[in-house]
């Protein structure tokens, strides 16, 4: 069965707790939304940084052998959300569950927890 692991552009560390617990089959999750840049106030140079992070970080994933399913900010199909880019790549993927490391801003924790996939 495959899972989504989700990796926030915060939590760009193979130590993560959602990646340690990631098995054979699983696909990781990332994703550059609107949502996430534009609910307080960022100076341009640091979500450049954060996407640039955020976009090696997956690379070093992939060429690990990790399958990532990344939605870069100019994606078409991007939903823009953290959980609509979860449905979507669910819907892809034929996963039904999500392992993710707790958020540290609430309001995302609230997003994720209403969010309809376990």
């Amino acid at each position: 069965m495959t899972r989504l692991i989700l990796v926030l552009g915060d939590q760009l560390t193979p130590s993560v707790a959602a990646l340690r617990a990631a098995r054979p089959g699983d696909t990781i999750v990332m994703a550059e939304v609107m949502a996430e840049g534009t609910y307080v106030p960022h100076h341009p140079q640091k979500i450049a940084l954060i996407l640039s992070a955020m976009r090696h970080f997956a690379d070093a994933l992939r060429a690990a052998g990790q399958a990532v399913a990344y939605s870069r900010l100019d994606d078409p199909d991007n939903t823009q959300s953290i959980p609509g880019e979860l449905i979507r790549r669910a819907a892809e993927t034929g996963a039904s569950e999500v392992i993710a490391t707790a958020p540290g801003d609430w309001r995302l924790r609230q997003a994720l927890a209403d969010c309809p996939l376990p």
